[in-house]
């Protein structure tokens, strides 16, 4: 028969790692506007420290990258981006993927949209479109992409920093 206070210091055992289970301390990555580079060298953006665009004579759809730096079996939990969208005809979007170090097949682990003209916003994309969440650097390397679909816009579409939390 166990004793009561083996008994109860087993339940406070159990209690305190519960409770750390629960209490997950997240932790983020962020990749500021001046980070992303273009995609392309005929592109023509204006980037400051705090936010980005493409010039309204930008050649074509501009795309911008940055690479992603975690460690290694980081769970990422979310993906957020920081913009300013006062065009009503255009949108940016983002994409979080991860490409195969020996294949150099990829995969959009995560992906969001702005809409309409809603001035300042964040997107939030807490849903995994495929792959694993699990950060596998002896496998992957990870890129954020942020598109501008249309020539012309300036700087009614401007991106500030993508924010990506995990744990």
């Amino acid at each position: 028969m166990m004793k009561k206070s083996t008994f109860v210091l087993c339940m406070l055992v159990l209690f305190l790692f519960t409770a750390s289970m629960i209490h997950a301390q997240y932790k983020f990555f962020n990749i500021p506007s001046c980070s992303f580079r273009p995609m392309d060298e005929d592109y023509t953006y204006t980037y400051y420290w705090d936010y980005s665009y493409a010039d309204s004579d930008c050649p074509s759809s501009p795309y911008f990258f940055a690479p992603i730096y975690l460690p290694q079996d980081a769970t990422i939990v979310s993906v957020t981006l920081s913009y300013y969208d006062s065009d009503s005809s255009n949108d940016m979007s983002f994409s979080v993927i991860r490409t195969n170090l020996y294949t150099k097949s990829y995969q959009t682990l995560f992906s969001g949209s702005s809409s309409g003209s809603s001035g300042e916003g964040e997107i939030v994309d807490s849903t995994l479109n495929n792959g694993s969440r699990i950060v596998k650097n002896n496998s992957f390397y990870y890129a954020a992409y942020i598109s501008i679909p249309a020539a012309g816009v300036g700087s009614s579409l401007k991106f500030y920093c993508l924010k990506i939390k995990y744990q």
